[in-house]
């Protein structure tokens, strides 16, 4: 359980994986080790797939950690990030994560796994973060 990333050779994009009760410790752990790590460092596209997780922790707690963590470590570095969502829960806190995160790069909300691949793939846009899709 908690959260696993790993590089996908053929595509260049980052994809975790979170499964099951998730603290905010294990988001602070998981993302000092994902900035830390040589074999992901250079690359500024991310698929989380957030749809197997079930959130222990408040927004002012992921917000904290946004500025804590993320903001420092990503430096120069441009992130695109596309989280995959099915319950409300997830999709209320990934949104939460999308506003926290507009400063630092594109983040976008999908409900499926072909169409948040393609926007990683395209060029990013004009503004920091995109548009959650609509949820159907």
């Amino acid at each position: 359980m908690g959260i696993t990333f790993q590089l996908e050779a053929s595509t260049g994009i980052v994809c975790e994986q979170w499964q099951g009760p998730v603290t905010i410790q294990e988001i602070e752990a998981h993302w000092k080790a994902r900035l830390a790590a040589p074999s992901v460092a250079g690359t500024g596209r991310t698929l989380a797939d957030i749809r197997g997780a079930r959130f222990q922790f408040r927004k002012e707690d992921l917000w904290r950690l946004i500025t804590a963590v993320l903001e420092p470590g990503l430096k120069e570095r441009s992130l695109r990030m596309a989280i995959l969502v099915d319950a409300q829960v997830q999709f209320s806190m990934a949104r939460q994560f999308q506003t926290f995160f507009g400063e630092l790069g594109e983040c976008a909300l999908f409900t499926e796994e072909p169409a948040a691949r393609e926007w990683l793939q395209r060029p990013p846009g004009p503004g920091k973060a995109a548009q959650p899709t609509s949820r159907s």
